[in-house]
């Protein structure tokens, strides 16, 4: 075997360990000199466009029908970029192309970008790889947080989260309104302090401390907020350790709902049943002043008359 033969095969096997390599990543590698309509694909790509190699579409020739609408302005933004003399070394961009069967695939698309010494691309290579789960995951985590943030929003409670330093992360709206605010980002960033008298906020900022050190909630606390400004507050809360996947405390969140006109009633009823004792110890009283008459007038002794055979007497 000459030496020629040699390294045709040793290069023939290297690009055999290249492509399983690629196959075992589910990536696949692309190649396109700029100027000609045809490009190269590897086997693993044209699995991914369900297509041959004779009927495989070059997806960076314009006006880019095999990608979806929704990301082909993206995808023609990172070519021209590409093909600028002052762009990036690198093509980088997400999206969905139309396979030979009509479905939708998800592929990542990269390529290194190689130009002459006026600065012209001539060549850009690269290669793609199949992240439908991933985006599906993506999907699926997005739609969890829209559900999340859909009951955060919603739900008639004052819900947030604190870091370490009981420094508000995260309020829905009606928290932010609560605290006087228009919306939730003038809350972020701000501490108790911010909002309430020292005898209130001291005392929060306590239980959020001991909540953090013993990783244990403190529920159904009632709270009275106290403001310098503005009417004092009742709420009923809820503080419960913020950790992360790994345990890790990073601060605490919890709930308060708004017990106003429930504290309001139950000083009302304390009032009237204080009034109520009151009258009723003043009616004892006057029973009593009514018994001693009475017990007064029974045992008085009255005179009695005779005239003439007849006699007249008095009780009471």
């Amino acid at each position: 075997m000459s030496d020629a033969d040699g390294n045709e095969a040793a290069a023939a096997e290297e690009a055999g360990r290249m492509e399983l390599a690629l196959k075992a990543s589910n990536e696949g590698i692309w190649d396109w000199c700029i100027g000609e309509d045809t490009i190269y694909y590897s086997r693993r790509i044209l699995e991914f466009l369900e297509c041959g190699e004779s009927s495989a579409p070059n997806l960076f020739i314009p006006p880019h029908e095999v990608v979806h609408e929704e990301e082909r302005e993206l995808f023609a933004r990172a070519l021209r970029g590409a093909l600028d003399a002052a762009g990036p070394e690198l093509l980088s961009v997400d999206c969905r192309l139309r396979t030979g069967s009509g479905n939708w695939c998800w592929l990542r698309i990269r390529g290194s970008v190689l130009r002459d010494d006026q600065g012209r691309t001539t060549r850009i290579a690269g290669s793609m790889i199949d992240i439908a789960r991933r985006k599906a995951a993506e999907a699926q985590v997005e739609e969890d947080q829209h559900m999340l943030s859909t009951l955060i929003e919603h739900v008639p409670l004052q819900i947030y989260f604190k870091d370490t330093d009981s420094r508000f992360v995260l309020v829905n709206q009606r928290m932010a309104e609560w605290n006087g605010q228009p919306n939730p980002e003038e809350v972020i960033g701000k501490h108790d302090q911010d909002f309430f008298a020292y005898d209130h906020w001291k005392e929060a900022a306590e239980d959020e401390l001991k909540v953090m050190k013993e990783v244990k909630p403190i529920t159904g606390k009632l709270e009275r907020e106290v403001r310098d400004d503005a009417v004092d507050t009742w709420v009923l809360t809820s503080k419960f350790p913020w950790l992360d996947r790994k345990g890790k405390v990073c601060g605490t969140f919890g709930v308060s709902s708004d017990v106003n006109e429930l504290v309001q009633a139950q000083q009302q009823a304390a009032e009237l049943a204080a009034e109520l004792a009151r009258r009723n110890q003043s009616y004892e009283e006057e029973v009593q002043l009514a018994r001693e008459i009475q017990h007064s007038l029974a045992s008085t002794r009255f005179p009695s008359i005779e005239d003439d055979g007849h006699e007249l007497s008095f009780g009471s």
